[in-house]
């Protein structure tokens, strides 16, 4: 699918959606405004790369919100670097108010975990060295850790976990002044300036961190 294909169907899903919600009253669950999201993230929540959506399934409620409330405020994805993320900017305008995003966020960590498929391939090594700088927030097996508002990492797509490092590094994510955790994600991938060979490595060991083999194998 095209970048004009993509912008068309997006466009598409948020005047049905307009036209949905200004239908009347009604108090929508999470599964009914899931419908929209579906379109690209599956309907499971189990990600479809060729529309380069990634898993959403299982993640954390209080991350969904939060990264919800910043696309719509503008704060996320509103960088001309960041394609995809300007279509979400479009998607979570679409919520009507803070419950929708309250009940989107609970429907979505519902939706059953699963393991990421392997599409990157890196030296675990040396990916298990870099993401030791990581562990103070995400945790040591990629598990995250709330209370310091980092999420899950383990059972993310290897290709979205890359490509956001990169935006990251790129700028095109964390430049705003109002998205403090992103920035302080940003200042952690250029200092020390991540390369695209560490990325690869980190990624493959995060992907690692959520298989029964990395289970078995501590």
């Amino acid at each position: 699918m095209t970048a004009l294909l993509r912008v068309i169907l997006v466009i598409a899903l948020l005047c049905l959606s307009m036209a949905v919600h200004a239908g009347g009253a009604k108090i929508w669950s999470g599964e009914e405004l899931y419908y929209t999201c579906a379109a690209c993230h599956g309907s499971k929540g189990e990600g479809l790369t060729p529309r380069h959506a990634p898993k959403i399934a299982g993640l954390e409620a209080w991350y969904l919100e939060r990264q919800i409330n910043n696309y719509k405020a503008g704060i996320r994805g509103n960088h001309p670097g960041d394609l995809y993320g300007s279509q979400m900017i479009l998607f979570a305008r679409t919520l009507g108010n803070d419950d929708e995003v309250v009940q989107l966020a609970r429907y979505i960590a519902s939706l059953p975990r699963t393991p990421a498929r392997q599409t990157i391939k890196g030296d675990l090594g040396r990916g298990g060295e870099i993401y030791a700088t990581c562990t103070d927030c995400h945790g040591q097996r990629g598990e995250g850790n709330k209370d310091s508002d980092a999420p899950r990492l383990a059972g993310t797509d290897d290709w979205y976990l890359a490509s956001q490092l990169r935006n990251f590094r790129a700028g095109a994510l964390g430049y705003s002044d109002q998205d403090r955790l992103g920035k302080q994600m940003a200042d952690s991938v250029r200092n020390p300036l991540i390369d695209d060979a560490s990325i690869m490595d980190v990624v493959a060991y995060i992907n690692f961190l959520g298989t029964d083999d990395s289970t078995s194998k501590r």
